[in-house]
């Protein structure tokens, strides 16, 4: 009997490599859109071709804006090099001098750090009859920020206040300074003080009774709207008189008026009148330190406003 001899491959695998009706019209759709993609996109480079170098280097408008925006930032980068180096320059051949701004030159307001704008500006306004009586006169200039001021303040040969001419002699006199005692002035008083308008006079007043009197020239600084500059302004014409502020009788005042106090409010009040009413009445003042949430800062605040007498 002959045997049949085996075939290596499947019967049927002929299906496998033909394609229905359905599946070669896809194919076909297929390769016609990937064909069109390859023209559209080789239609697009050739209508890109733009200007070229003179060496016949072509590019296209996209390259060459990319070119153009890089050099716009390498020139920008460049100016930004150029005006650092000169301000360097100008820096170091600063030379600071005692000065007259009356009696500059233009030549020496560089030598100062001055620009030639800056000078010609201060000299036409010489020119013109003004003049600088005080150092703070020539801070008034529009041409000199604050930061150039307070660099020549040191070295201008004019007095921190303003003079007045004597009738008889015509020299000059310097200005008596007023003072007025922080612990009595009214807002009527306190507006006499340069850069103290009638508001600030008012918030002032009303910050003395809350805190029932100042013990201190530099409790100013926590009344709100009062900057470093004006204090050192105003505080040479102020003093305090030897009136003792009202005492915060620490074994009798209640919540409602020990809430009020600037350096206390309501909610570290609760906390004191119930320590005292656990422990008993406050033996010394510093016992007050005892109670939580009473800081050292806190106490030495509150130190010149304490008294242990029952009212």
């Amino acid at each position: 009997m002959r045997k049949e001899k085996k075939s290596l491959f499947r019967p049927g695998w002929k299906d496998y490599l033909s394609f229905s009706t359905r599946e070669r019209k896809g194919a076909f759709a297929l390769i016609f859109i990937l064909i069109l993609q390859i023209i559209f996109s080789l239609y697009l480079n050739f209508s890109e071709a733009g200007s070229h170098s003179d060496e016949g280097l072509h590019l296209s408008d996209s390259a060459l804006a990319w070119m153009k925006f890089h050099t716009s930032i390498s020139d920008e980068n460049d100016f930004a090099v150029k005006e650092n180096r000169i301000t360097e320059r100008r820096a170091k051949s600063i030379q600071y001098f005692k000065f007259d701004p009356n009696q500059c030159s233009e030549s020496d307001f560089e030598s100062l750090g001055l620009s030639k704008k800056q000078a010609a500006i201060i000299l036409n306004y010489l020119k013109k009859g003004g003049a600088f009586k005080k150092k703070t006169d020539f801070r008034k200039m529009y041409c000199i920020n604050e930061s150039q001021y307070l660099k020549l303040e040191p070295w201008i040969a004019l007095p921190d206040s303003s003079y007045y001419p004597k009738s008889d002699k015509g020299r000059f006199a310097e200005r008596k300074m007023f003072r007025l005692d922080l612990a009595v002035a009214d807002s009527l008083e306190l507006i006499k003080l340069r850069g103290i308008g009638s508001v600030f006079a008012k918030r002032i007043v009303k910050y003395r009774e809350r805190l029932g009197g100042f013990s201190s020239v530099e409790q100013l600084k926590e009344v709100w709207g009062m900057t470093d500059s004006l204090y050192l302004s105003i505080s040479p014409h102020l003093f305090l008189s030897d009136s003792i502020p009202a005492s915060i009788a620490l074994n009798s005042i209640l919540l409602s008026d020990l809430g009020k106090h600037p350096y206390v409010g309501f909610e570290l009040g609760k906390v004191i009148l119930n320590y005292r009413e656990q422990h008993g009445p406050f033996k010394v003042a510093e016992d007050i330190k005892k109670v939580p949430l009473v800081t050292e800062e806190i106490f030495r605040k509150l130190a010149p406003y304490l008294s242990l007498e029952i009212k």
